[in-house]
């Protein structure tokens, strides 16, 4: 009787670790999902670093997260998804940045204004906020440390 009350105690150890590990690792791995939101696009020269459920910021953030790469022409193409609540005007700009000296990299979008001067005719242009599966303007690229 003694052994099988000590192999129940074993049991239900092994099954509560189990479960708080499972918590654990999805707590952290968990992305953004598929919650309401929309995706945007950017062409990259240099995708390296770049990878699914890498992390998106505005003003360090997490906005968003990666959700696909694929070769377009001779760029690569960077699938976003944003959270519903970001609004993105035709004027944002995507930066990939360095998030360590061991090359993680993340994207950091600056959203964009409603209205920005107009340089043709010195009057104040108004941005359109972007839509589902547009493209965002690409910032400058940080240098490689082949480039370096």
């Amino acid at each position: 009787m003694k052994d099988s009350v000590a192999a129940i105690k074993v049991g239900l150890f092994v099954i509560l670790v189990s479960v708080a590990t499972w918590y654990a690792i999805h707590a952290v791995t968990e992305g953004l999902g598929e919650k309401k939101g929309y995706r945007v696009y950017a062409l990259f020269d240099d995708a390296t670093g770049l990878v699914k459920k890498s992390m998106v910021q505005i003003a360090g953030l997490r906005v968003g997260e990666i959700v696909g790469r694929k070769l377009d022409g001779t760029k690569a193409r960077i699938d976003i998804y944003l959270s519903s609540d970001v609004k993105l005007y035709e004027n944002a700009v995507v930066k990939k940045r360095v998030r360590s000296l061991m090359g993680g990299y993340y994207l950091e979008i600056d959203p964009g204004t409603p209205e920005s001067p107009d340089p043709a005719t010195g009057g104040v242009r108004h941005n359109r906020l972007l839509k589902d599966s547009e493209r965002i303007r690409l910032g400058p690229e940080p240098k490689t440390t082949d480039e370096i």
